[in-house]
This record gives structure tokens, C-alpha cells and sequence, in this order.
């Protein structure tokens, strides 16, 4: 198989081997957001092997398709506290990442709602 490098999936489109999750343990510090990028990193360290399957079509409702401030809020102050849980495990590269992308996801939603309430 052909090794993908900083490969990264959604877990509701996974299929996984039970066995893996023998010595996996997820971050209770990530409620939603990132999850799958943090399971992703550890499938990468254990050297598991993906495989990728062609020819498959995922239907997934995102939440920042919707268009209701209070919700979107609600939902960008869980993103933003999982964001950060999950790049603090990359010390001062992760936190400056974190900082940018919620500085970007802050002006977005600002924009979109027209709202200084997300960059409060």
C-alpha cells in the first residue's frame, strides 16, 4: 500500500478494525471537534495501515452550513475549546496554530452574521 502522509479523515466515515482500539484512548479533553484528527495521530504513530476506498460517497450535514447566530456561537465556543485542547499537544507551533485558525474562524462568522459577537 502506498504510505499518505498527514492523511486525515472524519470518523463518521471510518471503518475500522476493532483491534485498534485495543491500547487507543480517546482525549477526554476534545467533546466534539478534532477527534478524528487526534485518532488520526495516533493511527499515524502505530504505523497502522490505511486503506482508502474508492468509490464511496459520504452525505454529511455540517453545522457551519447552517445559518443561525445563536447556534453557530453555541457551536464555535465548543469548536474553539477543542481546538485549542487539541493543538496544546504541539507546544508553541500548535498554539500559534490555534491562534490563527480561530482568528480566522472569528472573522468568518463575524462576516457572515455580520456580528461582533464573535470577536468577543
Amino acid at each position: 500500500f502506498e504510505k499518505i502522509e498527514n492523511l486525515s479523515a472524519i470518523n463518521s466515515g471510518m471503518v475500522v478494525r476493532s483491534s485498534v482500539y485495543d491500547d487507543y484512548q480517546y482525549n477526554e479533553e476534545l467533546f466534539l471537534d478534532n477527534v478524528d484528527h487526534d485518532f488520526m495521530d495516533y493511527v499515524r504513530l502505530q504505523n497502522i495501515s490505511i486503506r482508502i476506498m474508492k468509490h464511496l460517497v459520504l452525505y454529511q450535514d455540517y453545522s457551519r452550513d447552517s445559518f443561525d447566530k445563536n447556534a453557530e456561537l453555541k457551536r464555535f465556543r465548543i469548536w474553539k475549546k477543542d481546538n485549542r485542547a487539541y493543538y496544546r499537544k504541539q507546544g508553541l507551533q500548535g498554539l500559534l496554530t490555534s491562534f490563527i485558525e480561530e482568528g480566522d474562524r472569528r472573522l468568518m462568522l463575524a462576516k457572515k452574521y455580520k456580528s461582533i459577537l464573535f470577536l468577543i
